[in-house]
């Protein structure tokens, strides 16, 4: 218990601002994440295994639970200088697999496997996000060549320009939720955490991670075609409740191979330690006899990892000529000052700014918000965050297609008010684009 004590400060230091980002993904509206449900299931997984007796013992677990803390302590200090905070967030997937092999959940009669656990804790992090902005423009267009090829046989007169699907009676845009990500990570939620507690062994895993994969993309692929039938036969396949009824059976058939699978496995026997590792030497067996140094030394290295200084990669230079013009046709500005959250926004991470407010004087005034940056990955987002974020409740109608592809948006702000809202992208190039994992 001394021990543990005077290694508590470091290790608290480590994990607080990693813990506190994630805690933060959870409540923000604009993350969009079910990473807390995540979390709610490893710790009931958790709390199975130390409930269902104890374990025995193993004097490697304290070495390699050690060893793990101080990989993460490592990635953490990588994660705190670049100022990424998912890298932080990562390493508390690793803090969850050696606090694993402590309580040694894989010697126990409802035996876990720590590294399998540690995976789908990953899962906790806004892992859908970062997967639509990375991938989601090359899972539309794989969507939608799969929805051409199934579809052609029953409408011959269909095209495909992108990821839009063409009928002479009907047009479906691929757009950003059809493109699989969300099917994708569900599917792998279920297996890893089915993983943790069940012997599927090399095979088994990888007949999972095969059905995860091509029940996330038939799923899809069905979800999209039957949306385009219903299209072509006059059904409101776009709207409540079609549209959610449509997508939760597709998603509902699509995972049933890796439950299949799953029910195959038989539940994870508990693992028998080796024999006690004894380290001979002329003066007898070796043994550190100050572990309180080692725990005092810990608690050092975690305070000066969480203390270390930040160097932000993309921070775009500041651009004070940047101007929004006085008048826009009958509109006249004035210009207005940055909220306190967005001036602290561009304080930190760079980037122009200049915000005015045009009048007519017969109507409601609108505020135009021009932003020049270098650092796009960092500044360039949908408007749905920015609503999201400000407590609206954003639908995505979908994509108007055309020379500019415009997106749709229904967003009912916190008064009622509700507001059509529209996005494009286009670059100074004529480059277009409809969402940002497209611009990505």
């Amino acid at each position: 218990m001394q021990v543990l004590l005077l290694a508590a400060p470091g290790l608290v230091a480590l994990i607080w601002d990693p813990a506190r980002w994630l805690w933060q993904t959870w409540r923000d509206p604009s993350y969009q994440s079910d990473g807390a449900l995540v979390a709610a299931v490893v710790a009931a997984l958790l709390a199975l295994s130390w409930c269902s007796g104890a374990a025995s013992p193993d004097p490697r677990a304290p070495r390699r639970a050690a060893a793990l803390f101080a990989l993460t302590a490592t990635v953490r200090l990588l994660g705190r200088l670049l100022a990424v905070d998912t890298i932080g967030a990562l390493a508390l997937a690793v803090d969850l697999a050696a606090a694993a092999m402590l309580l040694g959940v894989e010697r126990r009669p409802f035996a876990l496997r720590p590294g399998v656990l540690a995976a789908f804790f990953s899962l906790a992090l806004p892992v859908e996000n970062l997967a639509q902005r990375l991938l989601g423009y090359p899972l539309q267009l794989l969507a939608a060549g799969a929805a051409e090829l199934l579809l052609r046989p029953f409408a011959p007169g269909l095209s495909r320009e992108g990821v839009l699907l063409i009928h002479p009676s009907v047009e479906l845009a691929v757009d950003l939720p059809c493109s699989g990500a969300r099917g994708l990570v569900l599917y792998a939620a279920i297996a890893l955490g089915f993983w943790s507690c069940r012997a599927l062994g090399a095979r088994g895993a990888a007949h999972a991670a095969l059905a995860v994969a091509g029940g996330a993309f038939a799923a899809n692929t069905a979800r999209i075609a039957a949306l385009f039938a219903c299209a072509m036969g006059g059904l409101p396949a776009s709207e409540e409740p079609w549209h959610s009824g449509i997508g939760s059976a597709a998603l509902a058939l699509g995972a049933l191979p890796l439950f299949a699978v799953i029910a195959r496995a038989p539940a994870r026997r508990p693992q028998q330690p080796l024999g006690t590792l004894r380290f001979a030497s002329r003066g007898g067996t070796r043994r550190f006899t100050r572990p309180w140094l080692a725990a005092l030394a810990a608690s050092g290295v975690g305070v000066a990892v969480s203390a270390a200084p930040h160097h932000l990669l993309d921070v775009s230079a500041p651009d004070r000529a940047i101007a929004l013009p006085a008048v826009l046709g009958p509109f006249a500005g004035s210009d207005v000052p940055l909220r306190d959250v967005e001036r602290r926004y561009y304080e930190r991470w760079g980037g122009a700014v200049a915000k005015r407010v045009y009048d007519d004087g017969a109507g409601i005034p609108h505020t135009a918000l021009l932003v020049r940056t270098r650092a796009p990955l960092r500044h360039l987002h949908g408007p749905d965050r920015c609503l999201l974020g400000a407590g609206h409740e954003v639908t995505r109608v979908g994509v108007v297609p055309g020379a500019v592809p415009t997106v749709l948006y229904r967003s009912v702000a916190p008064d009622g008010t509700a507001w059509r809202v529209e996005a494009s992208f286009l670059s100074d190039r004529g480059e277009r684009a409809s969402s940002v994992s497209e611009v990505v």
